[in-house]
């Protein structure tokens, strides 16, 4: 969206066919995309630095729920960033520098 200058956007991408029907999780991607109004230099990114510090609280966390209580509700078994480090997605088209992390996350197949 043109607003706000600073914001999270998060994508959901649902798991694979599971290849065993006895197998009781599924294992949907979580795209978490931060966009700031600018960093400021190479040594100073308060992109890079907002999303890495998502990465480091979430990275290898299990049996912990997301969104309590709420209709998006779901417990996470086990949740694994897909990269070492925030990932540049370059600027959005008014300029503003992006960055992402990717989650691999083991949940309960809801019956």
């Amino acid at each position: 969206p043109p607003s706000p200058n600073t914001c999270w956007t998060v994508y959901t991408l649902p798991s694979f066919p599971r290849a065993e029907p006895t197998i009781d999780y599924e294992t949907p991607e979580v795209q978490a995309v931060y966009r700031t109004a600018s960093d400021v230099s190479p040594l100073a990114r308060p992109g890079f630095e907002m999303v890495d510090r998502l990465r480091r609280a979430l990275d290898g966390t299990d049996n912990t729920r997301w969104a309590d209580s709420t209709v998006d509700e779901v417990d996470v078994l086990t949740c694994d960033a897909s990269s070492s480090a925030p990932v540049p997605l370059g600027p959005d088209p008014q300029g503003r520098p992006r960055w992402s992390v990717s989650f691999q996350l083991e949940t309960p197949i809801r019956r």
